[in-house]
């Protein structure tokens, strides 16, 4: 893993290794951006690199810059959409609608604390998320909803989209598209968490942070190459797992180590962008110091003294996007994905192995492979060789030795 994500070259406590965990030491690649240029984001993407996109440093790119819902706190989104209906995340189950101003008024704690969680097992509160993308049935509040998305200009660059166009109004093109019909909202006071978890997306993912500020811890998925190796990759699971490499103390005893090993820590704040990959582990967490700080600043900008519940309230989209694919991810980490959720559950990986064997399509995968029966070993031999011939098309190395 180090070898392939460079900030992790000098990370100590990669999960089932016997290195000892000194903490998420990693840093994360962050980019302003109008100095992120589409070879850079196709590249970091390819890799799976995490990577946080900041506001734009440029006079001129500053001025254009929009996000979505400006201007909007809670409350106003909860008076303009009262009839919408959101998830509750104190039990992932039951529902609120949007108009209650309970969500953006009143802190709940969670019914449970984690010390292995960033909050260090201080209280934290559970927030609300809105999945506009599939749970808005009313078709004139989803278009009104949509109205008051932008585009990152990131993905407008990818789709070759020209500035002076919006998604509303041209032929819409596929990364812009997918953010416009995939976004959802997030919604949390200070002091706010979300515990530990893998998504269930198959796709790379994007947060926007569009008020307040953002603490974030994550991990790559841990080597799963047995059915021994799996565990509850949803929320707060991963705090019980046990790695399965005892540690060896100076007494040469043993112990067993929590598998969560965040790699990365940092903190994303208004209107900067973080991208992350399938199967990564990620928690996060509304730190009230830091987001205190930045309500004191806004309420001085506006020379307002006053303080209401709402300022404490805090608001992220996050989306998908489709190309670049993370082919290369992929292929360096299907063993993973195919023994967690995404394999067994979701069923990513038959929309990935085309890109792991470079076959045309996935029917000739599926033709080629006994997928994924472990008997099948001369099917995989056959498989690997005429990999190895579409890669080496000179023939001159790489299939002599097989």
């Amino acid at each position: 893993m180090k070898e392939w994500f460079s900030p992790l070259r000098r990370f100590q406590g990669e999960p089932r290794t016997d290195e000892k965990y000194t903490g998420p030491t990693a840093y994360i690649p962050r980019l302003p951006a109008d100095e992120l240029s589409k070879s850079i984001f196709e590249g970091l993407s390819l890799t799976g690199q995490p990577f946080v996109i900041e506001k734009p440093i440029s006079e001129k790119a500053l001025s254009s810059f929009a996000l979505p819902f400006a201007n909007l706190t809670c409350e106003h989104i909860a008076k303009k959409w009262p009839s919408g209906d959101m998830r509750d995340e104190y039990d992932h189950n039951s529902r609120m609608k949007v108009g209650n101003k309970k969500w953006h008024k009143d802190f709940r704690p969670t019914q449970r604390r984690h010390k292995l969680h960033v909050s260090e097992g201080a209280e934290v509160g559970a927030g609300f998320v809105w999945h506009v993308k599939d749970e808005v049935p009313d078709p004139v509040m989803k278009e009104e909803l949509k109205q008051q998305w932008t585009v990152p200009d990131v993905l407008k660059n990818l789709d070759g989209i020209n500035e002076k166009k919006t998604i509303i109004s041209q032929q819409k093109t596929i990364n812009s598209e997918e953010s416009l019909n995939s976004f959802e909202l997030w919604f949390a006071l200070e002091k706010g968490a979300v515990f530990a978890h893998a998504d269930s997306y198959c796709e790379p993912t994007i947060s926007w942070q569009l008020k307040g500020t953002k603490t974030w811890r994550l991990m790559m998925y841990p080597k799963s190459e047995t059915l021994e190796h799996r565990f509850n990759s949803f929320d707060e699971g991963i705090y019980g797992a046990i790695d399965d490499i005892a540690e060896a103390s100076d007494t040469n005893t043993s112990e067993k180590r929590p598998l969560w090993r965040p790699e990365y820590e940092f903190d994303v704040s208004e209107g900067e962008l973080f991208v992350f990959f399938p199967n990564y582990m990620h928690e996060t967490w509304i730190n009230p110091a830091k987001n205190s700080e930045q309500n004191g600043q806004q309420k001085n900008r506006n020379n307002n003294p006053s303080t209401s519940a709402d300022d404490t309230c805090t608001i992220a989209a996050t989306f998908q996007y489709q190309l670049p694919v993370p082919s290369a991810y992929y292929r360096a980490f299907l063993p993973r994905m195919l023994n967690s959720a995404l394999g067994f559950e979701e069923k990513c990986p038959n929309r990935v192995l085309s890109y792991v064997f470079f076959a045309l399509n996935q029917k000739e995968v599926n033709k080629e492979l006994q997928f994924p029966t472990v008997k099948a070993q001369s099917k995989w031999s056959t498989a690997v060789r005429k990999t190895l011939h579409r890669v080496d098309k000179d023939n001159n190395y790489l299939t002599r030795f097989f």
